[in-house]
């Protein structure tokens, strides 16, 4: 049994903003960037670094954990996403 790709949260997003624009980004891979894409990838290189760990499972509860560039996905839903 062949599985679809999970979408991006981001395309659902695309797509009800403009479904012509999703598909143009998502099925033909169009994209072309901004002033403002281009900042925001600038500003995101070190949230975007990733390589960090949880903590072990022993550590006090009351400590709090950053995380950043945390993927979740839903096989189920058939979506994914990167929270940061």
């Amino acid at each position: 049994m062949e599985t679809s790709p999970l979408i991006p949260v981001r395309m659902l997003n695309e797509y009800v903003y403009c479904p012509r624009l999703a598909y143009m980004m998502w099925v033909q891979g169009e994209f072309a960037h901004s002033a403002d894409t281009v900042e925001g990838a600038i500003k995101h290189k070190r949230v975007d670094k990733g390589g960090g760990k949880l903590p072990d499972k022993a550590a006090n509860e009351e400590d709090r954990i950053h995380a950043r560039s945390v993927y979740l996905s839903s096989e189920m839903l058939g979506i994914t996403a990167k929270i940061d």
